[in-house]
């Protein structure tokens, strides 16, 4: 059986901290597949009369099962935009940033800001897969038979597989990572190897993601804020050198500037 996965998560957008996101549920993978999968992520509805959800993608490729609608989405450099309504469900498996490549026989760069069909790259069986798993009314049910059908892959957790992980989480984790030469020089990895690793592995560059997970953290820190924010020192902090730059970047993600999304946030937390 999966366990529940606790940890609150990151990358949703324009939901007040006070304000649970209904209907999602995430199961922690098994152990034999902690290397390749971060987690797997439902989404329920019912009766909804039409909203739109965004969020802030991370630096990992995603498997979505729906009915006879399943996609495998690359990297997604902007943000991510869905239109929930009615009633329906939708069966994500989000892998570690370097995890799916154990499961492609190419580089994972081709899959970056593209959405496919499952079957290109997963072999016809996961039509059989997302007949048995939709269904199930129960996702715990569900992912345990995405489990079992991932695993039965036979992915490979090679060094290089886990030393890009490694990194990327070590990216996340550490807010005063700001420059890719810091890598550079904790690893002793050549710039140019970092590039091609993460282009092998995660789809894109070590800087892309240095910096997404610094604006996710930016967007967290507005979306989570009781008391009025100074955006000159939060954009040093993020490690630009100058505010005007920090703006240009938050709205190319999150579609507004830092002041109006605060402004968003504040409106949502009145209705």
């Amino acid at each position: 059986m999966l366990n529940e996965k606790k940890v609150p998560p990151r990358g949703i957008l324009h939901i007040p901290a006070n304000e649970p996101f209904v209907g999602l549920e995430r199961f922690e993978p098994t152990e034999p597949l902690r290397p390749f999968i971060e987690h797997y992520w439902a989404v329920t509805w019912e009766r909804q009369p039409g909203v739109l959800r965004e969020t802030v993608p991370h630096p990992a490729v995603h498997l979505v099962v729906e009915p006879n609608a399943s996609q495998l989405h690359g990297v997604h450099r902007r943000r991510f935009s869905r239109a929930i309504e009615g009633t329906g469900r939708v069966l994500g498996t989000k892998f570690r940033p370097a995890g799916f490549r154990a499961f492609l026989e190419s580089s994972v760069h081709t899959l970056t800001d593209k959405i496919v069909h499952p079957s290109i790259l997963l072999r016809p069986s996961i039509l059989e897969l997302e007949s048995q798993v939709v269904p199930l009314k129960s996702a715990q049910s569900a992912f345990e038979l995405v489990d079992s059908y991932l695993l039965a892959r036979n992915p490979i957790a090679t060094n290089e597989l886990q030393t890009v992980n490694q990194i990327v989480q070590s990216i996340a984790d550490d807010r005063s990572l700001v420059r890719a030469e810091t890598i550079v020089e904790r690893t002793g990895h050549s710039l140019r190897k970092l590039q091609r690793l993460f282009l092998d592995y995660v789809g894109v560059s070590p800087k892309w993601v240095i910096q997404r997970y610094r604006l996710i953290e930016a967007a967290e820190k507005i979306r989570t804020a009781n008391a009025p924010i100074d955006y000159v020192a939060v954009a040093l902090e993020l490690g630009y050198a100058d505010q005007p730059h920090f703006i240009r970047d938050f709205k190319a993600m999150v579609g507004m500037t830092p002041a109006k999304y605060r402004a968003s946030i504040q409106i949502c937390q009145n209705e």
